[in-house]
Order: structure tokens, then C-alpha cells, then sequence
């Protein structure tokens, strides 16, 4: 009996690592480089049996954002973003790539789910009974990187004072 060579299990354990590993380095680099912004939320409270308590997260768009995002066909991309001094965002536009940034303004990655536009994390999970603490939230914390990708680090309330631990 021919036994198998176990050199294709050692390679592929070492490549899943190292993706693993770069994966966290490049989340470590944003969190250490990134921009902080404070986005608008209107939020959503379900309960979901096979996740737990959890909030969705539905980000406040301008009117003329929402309507104009809706017959927009692209199901991810780009709009673009002014950060305040008080970092809080303010959202101007879909992004095209026909008209540069000017000075001041960002980009942040976005998807579509229907009539929902999402911007990085489209749910906070929280443990069972804690719910009450969030029904304040008002705002998402993310930090956000030159690519337009971010991270969620928690809720805020109207005063921009974190909600929980």
C-alpha cells in the first residue's frame, strides 16, 4: 500500500497561515494608520435565533443619495466623504471614478443589499440582555483607510460617548 506524501498538507497549512497572518497585519496597519469617523445611524433592533442579539445597522444617507442609490445598479463601490473636525462624516456622493476627489474628501467602500446600503460592518452583536444599552446608539465609530475600507469599533450616542465596554 502506497502511503500519501504529507508534503501538500504541510504547504497548504503554511499558505492558510500566512493568509491568515497578512489578513490580520493588514486590519492591525488600519487600525493604527486609519482615519476615525463617526457615520450617522438609523438604527434596527432585531433578534436573530441563530445569531443572537444583534443590531443592524442602517447608516443615515442624504435624500438625494438615497433616492439616486436605488436605480443605481452597482452592488458595491465607492462614495465619497467629508470627515469634520469632530470626525464626524458627512456623505456627498457615489463616487466616479471620471470626477477626482478634491481636498478634504475621502472614500469609503460600500455594498447593496436590496434598498440597503451598508458601509463596513452591517450588524453589531451584542450579548443577550444587553440591548437596552444600545437603543441610544446615534452613531458607528470606524476607523477608516486610505482604501476605503474600515472597522467597526463600536456604538455611540448622541454625544458621541461609546455605549457598552
Amino acid at each position: 500500500m502506497k502511503t500519501m506524501s504529507p508534503y501538500p498538507i504541510i504547504l497548504t497549512t503554511i499558505l492558510a497561515l500566512l493568509f491568515i497572518n497578512f489578513s490580520i497585519f493588514k486590519k492591525e496597519q488600519l487600525l493604527k494608520n486609519g482615519t476615525p469617523v463617526y457615520l450617522k445611524l438609523a438604527p434596527v433592533d432585531p433578534y436573530s435565533i441563530m445569531q443572537g442579539y444583534y443590531m443592524i445597522l442602517n447608516y443615515k444617507m442624504p435624500e438625494n443619495l438615497e433616492s439616486l442609490s436605488r436605480v443605481y445598479s452597482k452592488q458595491s463601490g465607492y462614495l465619497v466623504l467629508t470627515i469634520n473636525p469632530d470626525h464626524k462624516a458627512n456623505i456627498l456622493r457615489i463616487y466616479n471614478k471620471e470626477k477626482p476627489l478634491a481636498k478634504g474628501e475621502k472614500l469609503i467602500r460600500y455594498q447593496r443589499d436590496g434598498w440597503n446600503t451598508f458601509l463596513g460592518a452591517g450588524a453589531y452583536f451584542f450579548q443577550e440582555g444587553h440591548g437596552k444599552i444600545y437603543e441610544s446608539a446615534k452613531f458607528s465609530k470606524l476607523i477608516l483607510g486610505d482604501n476605503g475600507e474600515t472597522i467597526l469599533l463600536g456604538l455611540l450616542d448622541k454625544n458621541l460617548k461609546k455605549l457598552g465596554k
